[in-house]
Formats: structure tokens, C-alpha cells, sequence
């Protein structure tokens, strides 16, 4: 979406900028399959859910994605960063969010990041930077019932 202040001039394509989102918000959500991977070793869901879905208005995406640990769910390699892949490679850069539950105990919150030309998000931690990777706060963190989601806006290729 285009910035907006008062008495800027708004452009045709700032009005259909605006369009696509009102319209987005009107279309219903639809599945698909994520694959999850990490930048070594290789996690495994196992009796845990991962759950995707994305709706799309033109070039403008919007995608969910919802992993819920199991009792035999494998998290990688300690030291990896995770990969989740999204519906279409991506124009350019954006930013969504990630909320990671340790459940009954702490809460982070973190930024998913996709990068122009690629197909998969990132996870960065929000305070020190860097990349989230599998120790602090995953490798502890996901026991079974433990959850992470995710929620970016992107705008793919065409």
C-alpha cells in the first residue's frame, strides 16, 4: 500500500493500490500446501498440524501459516533458521509477523520477512535481529501444544 498524508496528490495507481486491498479483504481464504524447511537439518511435523492458506486480488497476496507442535513433531537442526514456502514468488520485499506461543509459559513476537524473486518467508527475532533461529527460543520452546503463526501481505510477480 501507498503512504498517504494530507494534501499529497493521489495517483490512479495509489487508487487501485487501494482497491486491490478493499477487495482482497472481501475474498475468502484458500489452502495450500506449505513446505517447511530449515537451513540444515531437516524439521519434520510428525504428529503436529501445519496448516497454510492465502488469498489473492490481482498481484497482492495475503498468507497464513499455523504450525502447532506435536509430541513427535522435529525441529530441526539447533542453530538453523526455518523456511516456510508461499503460493507465488514474491516482487519485492515484505514484512509480516510471527507470534510464537510457549504454551503456559512466554510469548515472542518476531517479523517474517519474504525477499523479492524468492518463494519462501524468513523468521527474524524483533529484538537483538538476526534471524530466528532453532535454539533461543525454538529448541525449548516447542513441546507439544506449543504453536507459532504467521501473517504477510506481499505483492508477487506477474
Amino acid at each position: 500500500m501507498p503512504d498517504f498524508f494530507a494534501g499529497a496528490p493521489l495517483m490512479a495507481s495509489d487508487l487501485q493500490a487501494m482497491s486491490d486491498a478493499i477487495e482482497l479483504l472481501s475474498v475468502d481464504f484458500v489452502s495450500y500446501s506449505t513446505t517447511w524447511a530449515a537451513s540444515a537439518g531437516t524439521p519434520s511435523i510428525g504428529n503436529g498440524t501445519l496448516t497454510a492458506r492465502q488469498r489473492t486480488v490481482g498481484s497482492l497476496v495475503h498468507v497464513e501459516i499455523t504450525l502447532v507442535a506435536g509430541s513427535t513433531t522435529n525441529v530441526g537442526t539447533a542453530g538453523a533458521y526455518w523456511l516456510f514456502t508461499v503460493p507465488y514468488a514474491a516482487a519485492g520485499q515484505a514484512q509480516g509477523t510471527v507470534a510464537i506461543l510457549d504454551s503456559g509459559v512466554n510469548e515472542w513476537a518476531g517479523v517474517a520477512r519474504i525477499s523479492g524473486g524468492t518463494s519462501h518467508i524468513e523468521l527474524f527475532k524483533t529484538q537483538s535481529g538476526g534471524r530466528l533461529v532453532n535454539n533461543s527460543p525454538m529448541a525449548s520452546l516447542f513441546a507439544s501444544g506449543d504453536s507459532m503463526g504467521v501473517s504477510i501481505w506481499y505483492r508477487r510477480t506477474v
